[in-house]
Formats: structure tokens, sequence, C-alpha cells
């Protein structure tokens, strides 16, 4: 009994860190991380045809974190949310040098 007080009530402190929306101070990290993402897209989508299988779903899964937060960079998301995006849009960074030293070697 003990143990499942203690778990629901880390549950509920771990719902509440989930839901509580980011700071003024996140929000702007946040849309100025998904500017440098705005920034390299259109590139990234272009290079894509020489991307391997794995960058190609590399960046499927990265857009599939990235886009929903850039879409509401105030919403209720956990301040976790800049580690998730600095982390995905350096992985299309790096994808992205890759695409344009295969491009160069052309």
């Amino acid at each position: 009994m003990k143990k499942s007080l203690l778990a629901l009530i880390a549950s509920a402190f771990a719902l509440t860190a989930c839901t509580t929306p980011p700071s003024e101070n996140q929000v702007k990290v946040i849309t100025n991380i998904c500017l440098v993402d705005a920034d390299i897209r259109p590139l990234v989508t272009a290079l894509e045809v020489l991307a391997t299988t794995q960058e190609v779903a590399g960046i499927a899964a990265a857009r599939a974190v990235i886009d929903p937060i850039c879409a509401n960079p105030a919403g209720s998301v956990a301040s976790n949310t800049v580690a998730v995006l600095t982390n995905n849009v350096a992985n299309i960074q790096a994808i992205l040098a890759k695409l344009q030293a295969r491009k160069a070697g052309n």
C-alpha cells in the first residue's frame, strides 16, 4: 500500500510538470530553435533525395517531435521541450551536413 501511494504521488507530480506551461524565457528559446529548423527545412527537403533510408527515418522522427511543439511553443509542454527540440534539430543539422558533403562530392 505504501509503495502504491508513493507511486500515485510521484505520478501526480509528473503530471503537473507535464501540464505546466513553459516560462516566457522557455517560449523564446523554443521559438528560436523553431526558427533554426524553419531555416534549414527547405534545404533538408531538397537534399533528402541523397539521404539514406536511416537518415530519412531520422528526419521524419525528428519532425514528429518538432512540428507539434513549433506549432504551439507556448503550449503546456514541460521544460524538457527545450532539450527535445535542441537534440532533434541538432540531429537534422548533422544529417544536413552529411547531405551537403555528398552533394559537394558529386
